[in-house]
């Protein structure tokens, strides 16, 4: 229960400040926010109150670079709410939207005054999963309104249904990632527009035709499942910029091998790094087919769940001008497939070796071998993760006996965390002419 000398200072707050009902409700207001506040930060906030609506301005910009109504609208209304959007519309870098609601959100900024959110370079659309079940369908004609709003849009991530043709009028678009379903007439639209577009990604399990896809004249990272490849693979490949290609839904079966060993043939000599989950194969013998011994430009080499199975690593045709490679979940990879691995690898700098746990103490004895007699320059750098029999080891032996052979190898415990490829990656070194022109702008 309040004190009397708190009611009357209230009484007189409220009479002294306005006779308007309306100005009272609202210094009631500034007074119960203000009564919060220590004596200092009153006494600060009172010396410096010109200063306020500027310090709010920042502190909004640095704490709100996302407008999300999701979010927002459990803490602002009505007036509140138009307040901050006016405020903050030139602010906002990145824009969520949710799909169910996405007419309503619109309405809200409508209501602000708000026609464009100039500054906004990122938007993400979500969908709503409990109601994909229930509904096949959704308005589309609120999103017709969204290039208009985001005229300088350069990101967008589509999780909803695309079925309407609004996605070509982003004439700034960069990149482009649709989880759900995109309609043949929105894709062709898409695939036809003379775009910015550089990353175009279909994660789903959709299978689309890409005609048209090589008049993508800037289009440079593509993911896609392994079937849309198959509809369209000489039009992918012959994308003039491709620098990264990533396919989803390998299959145990001939057509997702075959579908690599296309790529690796027509575009090996290119090829500089190449990640793939061995997981859909029987054994690392698969591996042979593709010939990656063919990729002499290749630096990089990951390979994740290899079932080697006492493998001859020779027969796999595995290459040999890398300077980094990884293996992750090998979890029957030997000492001796891993030295036979290193020894051809003459420009290896580092390897990364992760959940392999078969490999023992007695591989980096060879290696030194190995490295003393091939006479590198640079110590091999070998990090380390989840090997538990080669770490505890080496750790056990390091004061004695490792420390003395650090300029031939190096061993470091890997902490970064790594996410290991769910399916296969193709980045390829860029085209000389096109490098040269970089260089010389």
């Amino acid at each position: 229960m309040p004190s009397s000398t708190e009611e009357s200072y209230s009484k007189t707050f409220m009479v002294d400040s306005s006779d308007s009902e309306t100005e009272n409700e609202d210094l009631a207001l500034v007074h119960m926010v203000l009564n919060k506040l220590t004596l200092k930060d009153q006494t600060l906030l009172h010396r410096l109150y010109k200063k306020v609506p500027y310090a709010f301005n920042n502190l909004w910009r640095d704490q709100h670079q996302c407008l999300d109504f999701g979010k927002l609208q459990w803490k602002l209304h009505g007036s509140n709410l138009q307040l901050f959007l006016q405020d903050m519309c030139t602010d906002f870098r990145s824009v969520h939207f949710r799909s169910e609601h996405l007419q309503e959100e619109l309405n809200i900024l409508e209501q602000a005054g708000i026609e464009h959110l100039i500054n906004v370079e990122f938007c993400e659309i979500s969908w709503d999963n409990s109601l994909a079940q229930k509904y096949t369908k959704f308005p589309q004609w609120p999103l017709h309104a969204l290039p208009k709003l985001l005229s300088n849009l350069l990101y967008l991530e589509m999780h909803a249904p695309v079925q309407a043709c609004y996605i070509e009028q982003f004439k700034k678009l960069e990149s482009l990632k649709i989880y759900d379903e995109i309609s043949s007439s929105a894709l062709k639209e898409i695939l036809s527009t003379d775009a910015d577009l550089k990353l175009f990604h279909l994660p789903g399990n959709f299978i689309y035709q890409l005609s048209g896809i090589s008049k993508c004249k800037h289009l440079s990272n593509l993911l896609v499942n392994l079937q849309t490849f198959l509809t369209s693979p000489k039009e992918i490949l012959q994308l003039p910029e491709l620098l990264v290609l990533g396919l989803t839904q390998l299959t145990e079966n001939k057509e997702a091998l075959n579908a690599l060993s296309l790529i690796i043939e027509q575009k090996g000599s290119r090829l500089k790094s190449f990640q793939l989950n061995c997981s859909f194969m029987d054994t690392a013998e698969n591996l042979t087919q593709l010939e990656l011994n063919r990729c002499l430009s290749l630096e990089e080499l990951e390979l994740v769940n290899c079932k080697f199975e006492n493998q001859d690593i020779i027969k796999l045709c595995l290459p040999s001008n890398q300077t980094y490679a990884l293996f992750c979940n090998c979890l029957d990879l030997m000492d001796g497939q891993l030295l036979i691995f290193i020894k051809a690898s003459t420009k290896l700098k580092e390897i990364v070796l992760i959940n392999c746990p078969k490999l023992t103490v007695d591989l980096l004895h060879d290696v030194v071998k190995v490295r003393i007699t091939s006479e590198q320059e640079e110590p091999l750098l070998i990090r380390v993760k989840d090997c538990p029999e080669l770490w505890d080891s080496y750790q056990n032996n390091l004061a004695i006996h490792w420390s003395k052979v650090q300029s031939i190898i190096k061993v470091e415990c890997l902490m970064d965390n790594y996410n290991p490829i769910e399916n296969v990656q193709f980045t390829f070194h860029e085209l000389e002419g096109r490098r040269n022109l970089q260089v010389q702008a």
